[in-house]
């Protein structure tokens, strides 16, 4: 069976052993156990030994770990004078992620590349899964440096590859490279590893390094092939997010709600966690997460210890809690024969036996104390790894509470839009198919064996404008990512005053899957408001005059509340395969069918309360096979499970 990877690159030298190994224990903790992490370090001086302690991460997750020396790689870079980099702490190793483009296995279609001063605190699975075959890239724009890009950015007017940055530069983006997920297939046909070392050879020392080389090559020339995540995906934490942020891309209320709720933490700059007590924010996560790596022992230094013992040469001190023992001790004079405490008070007494005796208690007692002593420091670890866990259930409670919340704050958001504009848009339509037949068509490869209905009202959704054997009387569409810029202008123009069109508004929290304003203003073509995904106020509604319109991961669902509100004798589901096989135009596969089959059984549920006359038919059913009835085509005909065939 072949293994599912999800590729990462991770970078760095002798000094980044440690911040790698707790990178990749966080993406370990944080990632969808169904897939493997496959881990390419590209580095310098990491011997076996720090190899192995990477390893021990095995014990607990299913990875892959290859390592891949760059010393075998630097005539690459020869050009490069490091003295020039404009950031001090930047080195050599920040170019190594360049070479990601060119020595991966030729089995790595897509790859994460994730700065080695992170922690990822998200899922990637579905980024990773959401770079469709067309798509370069997925990156996260550098609020900072567009908010104040006439100075940060400078060197950037300068420069002749970043002429559509120049000219503008909100439609031409300067992301951050410290985290991006790249289609290496689709770079390899486009040579982009050519073009980026072409354009190092014209620029050798850029300001900002690799950065400016793949901001240059990949931003500039292929913008439109990008997708831009939000901001949560690379927060940085040494900066200060109560600054302005008025024209920087990103809506100001989504970078401030993102920085209070990252999915990613960049501890870029000086300052960092491992190496001082100075950086602005979070400081206490990155060593949370290293208390869970194989590096659990290092001391945190503003770390407060629930039990320790500190000792120097005057005092040794217990602590535990807020509780202080301190035993002060006996100066020692040098090259002198110490004495225990048992000799020095106890010389007066006369009797060698009685003197033994209280000595031999004595000791007794004293190595009580040290076995109570060392008891103690063993229960430390413990304590404190139990510490971790608990620290790590409560910030995943929180993590959770503030989701749910925000949840709730959308959710009554969509309500609110959907009362004031969905009366304006559906109330027409309640009943008006009283008495026909509707045919669902979404896109699944099965409409390719679908033979057309007469006399049917036809419901598309997404590419289905483009199945040429029937007329759509209704088109829905509602995810930026399933369709193009260009097939979202086709769309518009599709049946005009034949079809009717509904564009759904997705969250703005989802800022890259909402389709463009301009795309649907100026037309003919209507709006309506989709329920958040994978939220627990998703539901299907009776009255879509005010309320929103589901998702479950699939606009099929939306239009068949509309299906259901216009009351129709029958619904014919074509297209709606519910499985991994892509889409009758081509073999792209994004969806997430666990939670589609969910959103089957919800409008099964609807349906049957709300609905008990509308008869629901699958045409060649493969995800939905049993959950209605189900007919199939042959020969130019249609027949059921017994071989009868189905009359209309």
């Amino acid at each position: 069976m072949e293994k599912k990877y999800i590729n990462f690159v991770l970078t760095g030298d002798k000094n980044y052993i440690i911040p790698i190994t707790v990178a990749i224990t966080s993406i370990l903790i944080n990632m969808d156990k169904s897939r493997i992490c496959r881990f390419f370090l590209f580095t310098t001086d990491f011997n076996e030994s720090d190899i192995n302690i990477i390893q021990k991460l095995k014990k607990k997750y299913n990875f892959e770990l290859i390592n891949i020396d760059m010393n075998n790689y630097k005539d690459f870079f020869d050009k490069m004078d490091i003295s020039t980099f404009k950031n001090k702490y930047i080195s050599l190793a920040t170019y190594y992620r360049l070479l990601m483009f060119k020595i991966l296995p030729e089995d790595v279609d897509k790859c994460f590349y994730i700065d080695g001063d992170m922690i990822v605190y998200t899922d990637l699975l579905n980024i990773y899964d959401n770079l469709t075959e067309d798509k370069l890239a997925a990156v996260v724009v550098e609020p900072l440096a567009m908010q104040h890009r006439k100075s940060i950015l400078s060197h950037c007017y300068e420069i002749e590859d970043f002429k559509n940055f120049q000219k503008d530069a909100l439609k031409y983006p300067y992301f951050n490279a410290g985290f991006f997920l790249v289609n290496i297939k689709l770079a390899k046909e486009l040579n982009i590893f050519e073009k980026m070392f072409d354009f190092l050879n014209r620029h050798p020392n850029p300001p900002y390094a690799d950065q400016d080389i793949l901001n240059a090559i990949i931003g500039q020339k292929y913008s439109n092939l990008i997708n831009y995540l939000e901001p949560s995906y690379n927060i940085f934490c040494d900066i200060d997010y109560e600054q302005p942020f008025n024209d920087a891309l990103y809506n100001e209320e989504i970078i401030k709600k993102s920085f209070k709720n990252p999915k990613v933490y960049h501890y870029a700059g000086a300052n960092k966690p491992w190496i001082n007590t100075k950086v602005a924010n979070y400081y206490d996560i990155w060593w949370k997460y290293l208390k869970l790596s194989p590096y659990r022992k290092m001391k945190n230094p503003k770390k407060n210890k629930i039990i320790g013992v500190i000792e120097n040469d005057r005092y040794k001190i217990y602590k535990i809690l807020f509780i202080k023992i301190i035993f002060k001790k006996k100066p020692r004079k040098e090259n002198k024969p110490t004495k225990s405490n048992i000799d020095t008070i106890g010389w007066w007494i006369p009797i060698k036996s009685l003197r033994d005796s209280i000595r031999n208690i004595y000791m007794n007692i004293k190595n009580n104390l040290n076995q109570s002593n060392s008891r103690i420091d063993n229960l430390y670890p413990f304590i404190e790894n139990g510490y971790s866990d608990i620290h790590k259930k409560f910030d995943d409670l929180y993590t959770y509470v503030e989701n749910r919340l925000s949840d709730f704050h959308n959710s009554v958001k969509n309500m609110i839009l959907s009362s004031s504009i969905h009366p304006k848009i559906f109330t027409k339509y309640l009943n008006v198919n009283k008495n026909k037949d509707v045919v669902l068509i979404a896109t699944g490869p099965t409409l390719n064996n679908y033979i057309p209905i007469r006399n049917c009202v036809n419901v598309g959704v997404n590419h289905a404008f483009k199945y040429n054997k029937v007329d759509l009387d209704y088109l829905f569409i509602q995810d930026n990512k399933a369709l193009t810029y260009n097939e979202l202008k086709d769309s518009v123009n599709y049946g005009i005053s034949k079809c009717i069109k509904f564009y759904g508004i997705i969250s703005d929290r989802e800022i890259e899957r909402t389709i463009p304003k301009k795309i649907y203003e100026n037309s003919d073509c209507n709006i309506y408001i989709v329920e958040r995904a994978w939220t627990p106020f998703e539901t299907f509604n009776y009255n879509i005059s005010i309320l929103p319109l589901p998702s479950f991961g699939s606009i099929a669902f939306a239009a068949l509340n509309f299906i259901a509100w216009t009351h129709p004798k029958r619904i014919f589901l074509v297209g709606c395969d519910c499985s991994a096989g892509g889409h009758f135009v081509d073999n792209k596969d994004t969806s997430h069918y666990g939670y589609m089959l969910y959103g089957w059984n919800q409008a099964k549920l609807f349906l049957s309360y709300h609905y008990p006359d509308i008869e629901i038919i699958s045409i060649n059913p493969i995800g939905l096979k049993g959950m209605f009835k189900d007919i199939y085509s042959k020969d130019g005909k249609y027949f059921d499970d017994d071989g009868k065939e189905f009359i209309f």
